[in-house]
């Protein structure tokens, strides 16, 4: 049997990377929901990242619940952001995906 490297084995940004994509497709498959990602790894560099997967699988499986769940996640995390490019991009993505949230569904009742 082949010796497995421990995840810790790696180097901390190699590690969260890892980490990321693991939720990251478990986000897409719908298996977890955005709100049982640890907070810490989505103040991570790639935390961005997980924010955009979650609303790609909102808007795949037609949840306007979750993607309405997923919003206020990502506004409260931006009041606690220190201003910066980090903030900046997601407060860009905050904009596009309420304006989507508005169009597809607040305008559809």
């Amino acid at each position: 049997m082949a010796n497995k490297v421990k995840i810790h084995a790696y180097p901390k940004s190699q590690r969260e990377r890892i980490l990321c994509d693991q939720y990251k497709e478990r986000l897409l498959a719908a298996k977890i929901r955005l709100r049982e990602i640890p907070v810490w790894l989505m103040r991570t560099d790639y935390g961005w990242e997980l924010y955009v997967a979650a609303f790609r699988a909102d808007r795949g499986l037609s949840k306007k619940n979750w993607y309405e769940t997923d919003l206020c996640i990502l506004r409260e995390e931006l009041e606690l952001l220190p201003p910066g490019a980090l903030k900046q991009d997601l407060e860009r993505m905050y904009a596009d995906n309420l304006q989507f949230f508005k169009e597809y569904w607040v305008n559809e009742g």
